[in-house]
């Protein structure tokens, strides 16, 4: 059973509307990590911590825990301003988010042959 299998399962959720809703995640996390990198650079803490809870907020909805905790992880650091290197958690983030883009995009080769 894949990944995504199981989180259909898990969330009480067909499979043809999880991919629908990965997918849509996976569009609005490219947006927002965009987002979340000018911030970083900029060092616009509020900001950081704004676009790190939007893609936490949708990953915590589905259940992507690996995705959330990175979101949280650098939520919390930039809520307190504290002086880290936030472009190797970005990196982090982004490496979370593909992974469930290859997992997504392999389920769906194989689902539709």
């Amino acid at each position: 059973m894949t990944f995504l299998e199981k989180l259909s399962k898990t969330l009480d959720m067909p499979e043809e509307k999880l991919y629908q809703k990965i997918d849509t995640f996976l569009i609005f996390a490219q947006v927002q990590l965009a987002n979340l990198e000018d911030a970083i650079e900029r060092k616009k803490y509020g900001k950081i911590v704004k676009y790190a809870h939007k893609i936490g907020v949708k990953a915590s909805k589905l259940e992507l825990e690996d995705i959330y905790i990175h979101t949280e992880h650098i939520e919390l650091l930039a809520t307190f301003k504290r002086d880290t290197d936030y472009m190797v958690l970005l990196e982090e983030l982004r490496k979370a988010i593909y992974a469930l883009y290859e997992e997504y995009k392999l389920t769906r080769e194989l689902t539709t042959g």
